[in-house]
C-alpha cells in the first residue's frame, strides 16, 4: 500500500485519513500522477495516429512496437479511473478494511493462520510479477543502447528510442533529451502497470481468503460452537446463532464478488482481449524486425511478463469459483 501510494494509486479517501490537510495534499498529488499518466497515454496514441496516418508508407515495425504499450496502459488508466472515482470500487475496499479488522478481533490463531498464508502466498506471486517486470523495464531501457552496439554503422536518423511516443520537436536531432524523457515516461508507466495490479491481486485474492477461513470455520463446527458455549440459551440455540453468523459470513463474501464484477468484469474482458493481442503484436516484433539475440530475449521475455500476468488474474479468478463450489 505505501509504494501504491508514493504514484497516488490508492484512493486518497483511504491515505491520511486522520489528517485533512496531508490528504487534501494527497489527494491533489494523486490526480497530477494520474494527469501525467493521461498525458503520456496520449502522446503514445498521437504517435500511433501519426503512424497509421503516415502519408508515404506503414512502418510496421514501429507500429507493433506502440501498439502492446499503448494498449497495456489503457487497461491499466481504465483500471485506475474506476479505483479512483468509481463509488462501487470504494465501497469494496472499505469492506476488506472492515473484514480484516473482524479477524484481528476475533483473536483466533488459526483463522489469523490463514488470512497469513494466503497473503504470504499472494505476495511471493506478485514478488515474481514484479521481478518479470523489473526485467522488461530494464530492456526497454537499454535496448536502444544494445542495438547501437549491434549495428554501430547506424545512421544518426535511425537511433532507436525505448518508446514509441510523439515528441513535439526532432526526436533524433534531440535524441538525449528524447530518450531521457522516454526513460522517466516509462518508469512512470510500468510503476503504474505494476501497482495498479499488484493492487487488483490483492482486491481479488481477499474473498479467497475469506472463503478459506469460512470453510474451515465450517469444518471445525463443533469447535466455535463451543467458543461460543459462554452465551445463554440451549445448546442448539448456539448452534443457531453460529450457524447464523457463519451464513452472514457468506453473504458478504458473495455481496463482494458481485461488486466486483459489477465494477470490474467488462473491463476484465477487455483486459484478456488486449492480452491477446499483445502477444500477437509482441510475435509480430520479432517477424517484422531482424532477427538479434537481443530482440529475440526482449521478445521471450515480454511475452513471459503478459503470460504471467493474465495467468494470476484468471489464477485468483478461478480460485473463488473452486472455493464457492
Amino acid at each position: 500500500m505505501t509504494s501504491g501510494s508514493l504514484l497516488g494509486i490508492i484512493p486518497w479517501q483511504f491515505v491520511f485519513s486522520n489528517h485533512i490537510f496531508l490528504q487534501k495534499i494527497y489527494r491533489l498529488y494523486s490526480n497530477l500522477m494520474l494527469s501525467y499518466y493521461a498525458i503520456f497515454l496520449a502522446s503514445a496514441y498521437v504517435k500511433l495516429f501519426l503512424l497509421l496516418t503516415e502519408a508515404d508508407s506503414l512502418k510496421p515495425e514501429e507500429i507493433t512496437q506502440n501498439v502492446p504499450v499503448t494498449f497495456i496502459n489503457s487497461i491499466t488508466f481504465a483500471k485506475q479511473f474506476i479505483i479512483r472515482f468509481k463509488g462501487g470500487f470504494i465501497g469494496i475496499l472499505r469492506q476488506i478494511i472492515e473484514s480484516e479488522s473482524c479477524v484481528i478481533e476475533m483473536e483466533d490463531q488459526e483463522v489469523s493462520a490463514i488470512y497469513e498464508t494466503t497473503s504470504k502466498a499472494m505476495k511471493t506471486k506478485s514478488k515474481w510479477y514484479l521481478g518479470i517486470l523489473l526485467v522488461c523495464t530494464l530492456q526497454y531501457s537499454l535496448v536502444p543502447v544494445l542495438m547501437g552496439l549491434e549495428k554501430p554503422n547506424a545512421t544518426e536518423t535511425s537511433k532507436p528510442l525505448p518508446l514509441s511516443l510523439w515528441f513535439p520537436v526532432d526526436e533524433q536531432k534531440y535524441y538525449l533529451i528524447a530518450y531521457a524523457r522516454q526513460i522517466l515516461d516509462g518508469a512512470v508507466a510500468i510503476s503504474f502497470i505494476a501497482y495498479t495490479d499488484v493492487f487488483m491481486f490483492t482486491v481479488m485474492v481477499f474473498p479467497v481468503g475469506q472463503l478459506r477461513i469460512l470453510n474451515f470455520m465450517l469444518e471445525n463446527f463443533d469447535s466455535y460452537k463451543r467458543k461460543h458455549s459462554n452465551l445463554h440459551g440451549t445448546d442448539s440455540a448456539v448452534a443457531h446463532k453460529v450457524f447464523v453468523d457463519m451464513i452472514l459470513r457468506h453473504k458478504k463474501i458473495i455481496e463482494y464478488v458481485k461488486s466486483f464484477n459489477d465494477t470490474m468484469s467488462s473491463l476484465m474482458l477487455l483486459q484478456f482481449l488486449q492480452c491477446s493481442i499483445e502477444i500477437a503484436f509482441i510475435c509480430l516484433q520479432a517477424v517484422t524486425n531482424e532477427i538479434t539475440l537481443v530482440l529475440v530475449f526482449f521478445v521471450l521475455t515480454l511475452f513471459l511478463a503478459l503470460i504471467i500476468r493474465l495467468f494470476l488474474y484468471h489464477y485468483y479468478a478461478n480460485e473463488i469459483i473452486i472455493l464457492v463450489s
